[in-house]
């Protein structure tokens, strides 16, 4: 059933409370349908689940509506996400490049302390 799938997933307080209120309306629902079936003739019940139905269709636009909003939370917090992980990755490579080209000046100067001073003046090229 798809309301046992849903009721699988993952919910906030809020759509939790309003899904076991939407699961008791519904079950009303269905023993009023029943209920009306077995009578076969239309009165109160019709009326009573006429109002059951408006209720559970008001619950389900009520679920869709905290869905939309949880989902748009997700984005922007993804989004979020995203963008610290790029600053810091963009960070990392630019204190790379300048360690790189700090060890590499360092490396060419004459007066590097690692050079013994017989290769003073020698250059690579």
């Amino acid at each position: 059933m798809l309301v046992d799938g849903y009721q699988a997933t993952y919910m906030v307080a809020d759509e939790a409370q309003l899904f076991h209120d939407f699961r008791a309306r519904l079950n009303r629902y269905n023993a009023l349908e029943t209920q009306l079936l077995a009578a076969q003739l239309p009165g109160p019940a019709t009326q009573a689940l006429e109002q059951e139905f408006d209720r559970i269709h008001r619950d389900l636009r009520i679920l869709n509506l905290i869905q939309q909003r949880v989902g748009q939370e997700l984005s922007r917090g993804s989004v979020v996400t995203e963008g610290t992980a790029t600053l810091l990755s963009n960070l990392k490579i630019a204190l790379l490049v300048i360690f790189t080209l700090a060890i590499y000046r360092a490396l060419l100067l004459d007066k590097h302390p690692l050079l013994p001073g017989s290769l003073k003046n020698f250059r690579l090229n």
